[in-house]
């Protein structure tokens, strides 16, 4: 919806106006429609607008409650604000404009911050400042939908949607957090929520009271709490779960403007498509992007489930290597941080597409995390169970041997047989010895690979009573999802697009808590479970992922689509940066700024990379140093 920028001054003196509206124009791609700023001290608040609920100018933002004693700048939609204010209007309370954001404000003055809190089914990060009682709130959705960064000082305590604005405001605050580069290598993002050392991100479900120097953070919404499975009948957890996802993308459907959604033909993407469309008389704008070499596009399967709703009108969009690296350097800046996986220049591509027809797109993120979607990895659990209990099968001594020679092939780096390290050896995406190998030896990877260990082991036993596959779900949607988030966030931003998330209704969230396991990741066949297959032999052959969504679709969607091999996002990665963009790559990575930056294992990539030389290694390592090294020439000027 917007971008938002604020200042709260501990020592009562403004921070310099130039300067906050200059960081607040750097927020103009979030927000094209309209800026503006209002100084009361103590505090400086800006927003760049994006209009999708009222568009008429007497919503813009910063906005002021009716009794002028509340002032919020607000990034986000509130799905169920026409429910509140009818409650808010029976309580005697007036408005003014069909806003939600006029319903956020005047929800806080009539029930205060945690009561709030509660009553909103949305995606948001919003600033309110109470001048009555002089304190300033910042809040963030039960997911994280929406970013909201932050930088305390000794005399200001400031706060974005971007990292950009707070560099701008605080010039200080820039500097590289080598751990976050780790945590990069591993989890493709920064587990901290930032690449800032300086600048971290409030955390999903979580607000912040600041008052003077005093600053206090209170959770209002704990995933974990709902983790606990509920036994209803299948026939049940079908029926309930359709009408949460019906009612969740009703919601989401409305806006002031046209709507649309990304269709890639996968059964997630493939839904939404479906209930927008079904749900709808006018007609729905959906994309799909993909690239000429072969393999490498969705456009057939796609096509197939457009071609089932006679109101849905879809483009596909053909993409090259060169629109690829042309737009990638242009999102790192806006992101403020390096890409966290290949798809986001398509997705940013399809945003610009989408933009010159509708203002919304709904989009499918959210789904493989809440209902087993990563068979290989979430099937994985068992491989382990069966390791820590060989006795309890009754394999011959031959089959034992089998298993136990491919597990150890399977699972190299697993030092000790426990959760933790079984998750880490699974899910760094990059082994702690290729970054060794990439990075300088004078960062102190060992620490800060003990440390990213036991921020994901501290994940896990946020559930100490539940198995080990529910604390790899509960894991994927803590760790995983954030990513994912944020790649969005930008991607559709950068193109002044609203993107929306049926599928992370925190209500839909809190139903598939409480869903068995078995319904989420189920066997075909019990008697499987006693194979001697590891989870890659296993998946999607004798089990089905996301089980319960997949039968939910069933009233929607024929089974050649749900019941297909999951593909993702494919992308030729490895043959652009191997081929077409080889010289590039060492153009980056081998610049004097590069050497000169103490990031990067030096004699290692020259070698790796010398003419005549190919990448040996998995060909995300090597784009994700590329990112690495981007990122740092558009932040950090070659220091």
């Amino acid at each position: 919806m917007c971008g938002i920028i604020g200042v709260y001054s501990k020592q009562g003196k403004l921070i310099e106006k130039t300067r906050f509206v200059s960081a607040l124009q750097t927020l103009s791609h979030r927000g094209p429609d309209a800026q503006q700023v209002v100084e009361i001290p103590p505090v400086s608040f800006g927003h760049a607008r994006l209009n999708i609920i009222d568009l008429t100018p007497s919503a813009n933002q910063p906005f002021f409650s009716n009794s002028k004693n509340s002032m919020i700048i607000f990034n986000g939609e509130i799905y169920n604000y026409q429910a509140i204010k009818k409650n808010l209007i029976s309580r005697g309370y007036t408005f003014h404009t069909t806003s939600d954001t006029e319903v956020l404000v005047t929800l806080y003055e009539a029930d205060g911050i945690e009561a709030t809190l509660k009553q909103l089914n949305g995606m948001f990060a919003f600033a309110i400042f109470d001048f009555k009682k002089q304190v300033l709130y910042l809040a963030r959705d039960h997911l994280g939908i929406k970013p909201l960064y932050y930088y305390n000082s000794q005399d200001f305590f400031s706060f974005s949607s971007e990292p950009r604005a707070l560099i701008g405001l605080h010039p200080e605050s820039k500097e590289l957090d080598l751990e976050a580069l780790s945590s990069y290598f591993s989890c493709r993002h920064p587990l901290n929520g930032s690449f800032f050392k300086k600048i971290r991100q409030l955390s999903p479900g979580n607000y912040l009271e600041i008052q003077g120097r005093k600053i206090q953070e209170f959770s209002y919404w704990n995933l974990e709490k709902y983790f606990i499975e509920k036994e209803t009948s299948e026939t049940i957890l079908i029926e309930q779960l359709d009408q949460l996802l019906q009612d969740s993308v009703n919601l989401q459907k409305h806006a002031d403007v046209k709507v649309g959604a990304f269709l890639s033909g996968g059964v997630d993407s493939s839904l939404i498509t479906a209930y927008a469309a079904k749900s709808s008389d006018s007609s729905l704008q959906t994309y799909t992007a993909g690239f000429a070499e072969e393999g490498f596009n969705e456009f057939s399967y796609a096509r197939q489930v457009a071609e089932l709703f006679p109101n849905i009108e879809h483009h596909e969009l053909m993409l090259s290597c060169q629109d690829y690296f042309e737009h990638m350097q242009h999102l790192i800046l806006i992101k403020g941080a390096p890409l966290a996986v290949p798809n986001e220049v398509p997705l940013y591509l399809m945003s610009r597409a989408l933009k010159e027809k509708v203002g919304v797109v709904l989009s499918g993120e959210g789904a493989d995390e809440l209902f087993g979607g990563y068979g290989r990895i979430f099937r994985s659990s068992h491989d382990l169970y069966r390791r820590l209990n060989l006795e309890k099968f009754s394999w011959s001594y031959q089959e034992r041997e089998n298993f136990l020679h491919k597990f150890s092939e399977k699972y190299p780096t697993l030092n000790t047989l426990t959760p933790i390290e079984h998750f880490w050896s699974l899910y760094s995406y990059t082994t702690f010895a290729d970054k060794q190998k990439m990075l300088h030896p004078d960062i102190n990877l060992v620490d800060i690979e003990a440390n990213l260990k036991q921020q994901v082991n501290q994940v896990l036993m946020e559930l100490p009573t539940a198995d080990y596959p529910t604390q790899m779900m509960y894991a994927f949607i803590k760790l995983h999802l954030p990513g994912l988030l944020g790649r969005l966030d930008a991607a559709s931003m950068a193109a002044s697009l609203e993107a929306r998330v049926p599928f992370l209704d925190h209500r839909i969230v809190e139903f598939a808590a409480q869903i068995p396991h078995a319904l989420k990741l189920k066997w075909l066949n019990p008697s499987h479970a006693s194979s001697t297959l590891l989870s890659h032999e296993i998946s999607e052959v004798y089990d089905v992922p996301k089980y319960i969504l997949k039968k939910t679709a069933e009233r929607y969607l024929p089974n050649d689509v749900l019941y297909r091999k999951k593909m993702g996002f494919p992308l030729p990665i490895g043959q652009w940066l191997s081929k077409d963009y080889q010289q590039n790559v060492r153009d980056i990575l081998l610049s004097p700024e590069a050497r000169a930056r103490g990031i990067y294992n030096m004699p290692f990539l020259e070698k790796a990379l010398a003419h005549g030389n190919t990448w040996k290694g998995n060909p995300i390592s090597l784009w994700m140093l590329m990112n690495i090294e981007l990122f740092c020439q558009r932040y950090f000027n070659g220091v």
